[in-house]
């Protein structure tokens, strides 16, 4: 007889933090279709590209209050008026 969803559920729950994570993963990717999972396995390239550079000294980290302190003085408002978030191109 088939386990319910109940108990799969809850066996899942005993898994450590990291096997739980694994499993949440594939699930996820279950839904995904082949192009999605393609483009997924670039993104991974590019990533680990990036931090291969990183840790070769090939790029520069800006520490990450420098960028938000950019980003404020960028954006905040003189006028007093509301400030409006960024939108996102389309």
């Amino acid at each position: 007889m088939a386990r319910s969803l109940d108990e799969i559920r809850d066996e899942a729950l005993q898994l450590d933090e990291v096997e739980r994570g694994a499993l949440a993963d594939s699930l996820a990717e279950s839904f995904l279709t082949p192009e999605e999972l393609e483009i997924q396995d670039e993104w991974m390239k590019e990533v680990e590209r990036r931090i291969a550079d990183h840790d070769a000294g090939k790029t520069k980290s800006i520490p990450l209050e420098d960028v938000m302190r950019k980003l404020r003085a960028k954006y905040s408002s003189t006028s007093g008026a509301p400030r409006r978030r960024p939108t996102r191109a389309r």
